[in-house]
């Protein structure tokens, strides 16, 4: 049986696919309520609903109405409520919160993000990832500077990681590893060190904030 948090259950398994699968395929309206209920009710390990959410998901993703590139209304969509289903269900992963992070919609992108602290916090492979993800530019360099707001700590080594990036080739790489200059990362005398370096970059951007900043 399937129930909502500390509620009584609301039907079996099988009679909520169906109501469900027949509202994920109707109208836009229609399938964000469904999306809404199996957000609701998804659970982990419940891997029999991941088919239904995957379908759901494409699905929406062909028939939905475009995202627009220059303003204006964003269109009606349940993806966002399905990836975040999912999420629920399985757990983070690495490849889907990249796919995710590179969809045209910002809240489908926010749940690629959400997956993606969540893994970098639990697993260190991830981070491993992510980070020559960033340098071989598979991942947008902006995505560093929202992880590194996000997270509480890394460990030194990370660190060291993250402070080689400020060295880059690319500009929006070193301009995002900038976020790592921040105490609760380096010492003082370390953040005053790098952004006096910074002060003689090459990208007017990179100068500007390095001369902004102030360390007490």
């Amino acid at each position: 049986m399937l129930c909502l948090s500390n509620h009584a259950p609301i039907c079996a398994l099988a009679d909520l696919e169906v109501i469900l699968e027949n509202g994920l395929w109707a109208n836009v309206w229609t399938a964000r309520s469904a999306a809404k209920l199996l957000l609701k009710v998804a659970e982990a390990q419940q891997s029999d609903l991941l088919p239904l959410i995957d379908d759901a998901f494409h699905h929406w993703q062909e028939h939905e109405e475009p995202y627009p590139k220059r303003g204006g209304a964003i269109p009606e969509s349940p993806r966002a409520d399905l990836a975040k289903a999912r999420l629920a269900i399985e757990g983070p992963d690495y490849d889907r919160a990249k796919v995710h992070l590179s969809d045209q919609r910002s809240d489908v992108s926010d749940v690629g993000k959400s997956a993606l602290v969540q893994l970098i916090e639990a697993e260190d492979d991830a981070f491993v990832s992510f980070i020559a993800d960033i340098e071989d530019n598979k991942l947008d360099a902006a995505i560093l500077s929202f992880v590194l707001g996000k997270l509480e700590s890394l460990s030194a080594r990370k660190v060291g990681w993250v402070v080689s990036l400020l060295d880059h080739g690319r500009e929006e790489v070193r301009f995002a590893a900038m976020a790592i200059l921040d105490r609760k990362y380096l010492d003082a005398d370390e953040i005053r060190k790098h952004l006096t370096a910074m002060r003689a970059d090459s990208s007017e951007d990179i100068r500007d904030r390095a001369l902004s900043r102030q360390i007490g």
